[in-house]
């Protein structure tokens, strides 16, 4: 697959086809892709996400723009003894979904780099797969994102009280279905 093709996206097995479904996942929650055999090559393994936009859905958008994010990224492991690949020999690869995301439709992609023939100009093998998802955040999330350092305080005694109010509301519903 050539890294200008518009399949380096999300590679597509009839391009154009509706996607099977949107899977509704929670920030915060592990999520993964099963292979049909298991990754037999070495190389690096990584995770990208794109918000969909506005007015369109993740079962409908093609991923294009530069929109994609990396949550994970798996290099070698090296030691005197050379390197291996963690990922080598799994069927199944699974990351934490970011627990600050924001909800909303998201694309979610799994990309393994085969590097045994990667000697060469166009050698790498590019292995790649996308799932449709929509992320749900708790109400007990809590959005840390503020710049200044006295913004900073009172943000987290805000945050502080927004915990404490989500946990007094938890153990009510807690203490209301034990009851």
């Amino acid at each position: 697959m050539s890294v200008t093709s518009n399949q380096i996206r999300c590679y597509e097995l009839s391009p154009g086809a509706p996607a099977q479904g949107t899977y509704e996942v929670a920030a915060g929650s592990t999520l993964g892709f099963t292979a049909q055999s298991s990754i037999s090559h070495p190389g690096t393994l990584q995770f990208y996400m794109a918000k969909v936009p506005s007015g369109q859905t993740a079962s409908t958008w093609d991923g294009s723009g530069n929109v994609w994010f990396k949550i994970f990224e798996q290099g070698p492991t090296i030691t005197a003894g050379g390197l291996t690949w963690p990922s080598q020999g799994k069927s199944q690869v699974t990351v934490g979904i970011p627990k600050s995301l924001p909800s909303g439709e998201y694309l979610f992609r799994v990309e393994h780099i085969a590097l045994h023939s990667a000697g060469s100009a166009g050698g790498a093998q590019f292995y790649i797969s996308c799932a449709q998802i929509n992320v749900t955040v708790s109400a007990c999330a809590i959005s840390t994102s503020l710049s200044t350092a006295g913004l900073m305080i009172s943000r987290a005694v805000v945050a502080a009280r927004q915990a404490l109010s989500c946990r007094f509301r938890e153990l009510i519903k807690r203490l209301t279905l034990e009851s």
